[in-house]
């Protein structure tokens, strides 16, 4: 398993905003985020629609904020040892923020290079 490449992100495209939904984000720019970033196509994705809330998301669903893709470089499915590392302290990867969850992908890279398996302890430090 490899991260996704360096590139430049893709950019937000201009929409008219509308205050009554929960979200800025649309589908089409969605499908632009999974091609850009190779998320496979077993991966749902869906916007907020009137009533829902990103702190509340639907069952069997998580939140995964945009920042997580563009500025964290993560990739999915999610690997396991930040999944273990996650429900050993009982946080959800929506909780982290940017500098936390790039240092959790940078020791899993740097233990890929290095041949070790990560487990929760590791992170403990962080």
């Amino acid at each position: 398993m490899t991260p996704p490449p360096e590139f430049f992100n893709p950019t937000r495209p201009v929409m008219q905003l509308d205050p009554t939904l929960p979200s800025r984000t649309s589908p089409a720019y969605l499908k632009t985020l999974r091609h850009f970033y190779r998320v496979p196509s077993g991966i749902v994705f869906r916007v907020l629609v009137h009533g829902e809330s990103a702190e509340d998301p639907p069952e069997g669903f998580f939140t995964c904020y945009e920042v997580i893709l563009t500025r964290c470089r993560m990739w999915f499915p999610i690997p396991e040892a930040i999944v273990r590392a996650l429900d050993r302290f009982e946080l959800s990867i929506s909780q982290l923020n940017v500098v936390a969850l790039q240092k959790f992908l940078g020791m899993l890279i740097l233990s890929y290079e290095l041949g070790t398996d990560l487990s929760p302890d590791d992170f403990e430090g962080l």
